[in-house]
């Protein structure tokens, strides 16, 4: 019995575990992980103060870089962009909110009428066509009844109060969206260079010279 021979197999079997089979299962459950899996840890990242300004700091930061904007004008679709890619659920850097609810559309979010939201679903205030100044979209935390919830965004660096038909400065809100049970890309490649396979983020295993 070659031991050596037997050993080097058993160490490679451990690094096709390790480098293939383990990252592939990864693969296939973050792939079948659809927005609506991702919803309660939406609304607990949201819920905290903290996270929720950790948030608000880093689209800050993106809206700055993008063209100067100091936050939180205009910073409530990057808010819930961020607030969303923290979650698990993989929309890009979107910085308004006309564009990020077609996004959410895009991926299968359905459109829900005004008084049937429920914690987790997104609010709209936007029509056909950008309004800038008016056009708003935030993250139900809470209904307290048909008209009134709890909600954040970039308005406040806590959850807050919000009506659906609007008070004194706040635009009404015209829909409502709810996130699917359908099956959307859920994962980003792994930024490794030349060491992915298939540019699915696997990580291949270092090459060995198999001892003769």
């Amino acid at each position: 019995m070659n031991w050596g021979l037997d050993c080097w197999n058993v160490f490679i079997a451990i690094l096709s575990i390790i480098f293939v089979v383990i990252p592939v299962l990864l693969l296939v459950h973050f792939a079948l992980t659809t927005d609506k899996d991702r919803i309660k840890q939406l609304i607990q990242d949201a819920s905290s103060i903290s996270r929720l300004q950790g948030v608000q700091a880093k689209a800050a930061d993106k809206l700055l870089n993008l063209d100067g904007e100091i936050y939180p004008s205009d910073g409530c679709a990057i808010t819930l962009s961020v607030l969303l890619q923290d979650a698990g659920i993989h929309v890009r850097d979107t910085f308004t909110a006309i564009n990020l609810g077609r996004i959410l559309r895009d991926r299968g979010w359905q459109t829900i009428p005004l008084g049937q939201q429920e914690a987790g679903d997104v609010g709209s205030t936007c029509g056909s066509t950008p309004h800038h100044g008016y056009d708003h979209i935030y993250l139900v935390l809470q209904k307290l009844n048909d008209d009134e919830m709890i909600v954040v965004d970039n308005q406040a660096p806590v959850p807050h109060f919000r009506y659906v038909i609007g008070v004194q400065d706040d635009t009404p809100t015209r829909f409502f969206l709810r996130a699917s049970s359908l099956l959307v890309p859920g994962v980003k490649s792994v930024a490794c260079g030349s060491s992915c396979i298939g540019g699915l983020g696997l990580l291949q295993p270092p090459l060995f010279k198999i001892p003769g």
